[in-house]
């Protein structure tokens, strides 16, 4: 008894806003298929990942890396004792 009461209610239903409904479903839809490709994209950029890590150990990389922060260090300092004179 009760189902035939939704029955009824879905017959009233207008027309247009079961269209709307289904633009809806479909917009929804391509918008996931749209996430997908993007995501299927940016995981065959993944030589980025392997370059990094082959960078991580990577030697020279890193003593390359560790000069910059001494000159940097050595310039703040140098910067910090000029303002105290």
């Amino acid at each position: 008894m009760l189902h035939q009461g939704l029955d009824s209610v879905v017959d009233m239903v207008p027309a247009d806003w079961q269209e709307q409904v289904d633009v809806l479903q479909a917009s929804v839809k391509c918008l996931k298929n749209m996430i997908k490709h993007r995501c299927d994209i940016l995981s065959l950029e993944g030589d980025s990942l392997e370059e990094l890590k082959w960078a991580e150990s990577d030697e020279w990389t890193k003593g390359f890396l560790n000069l910059c922060i001494l000159k940097d260090q050595l310039l703040w300092k140098l910067h910090s004792q000029k303002e105290e004179l």
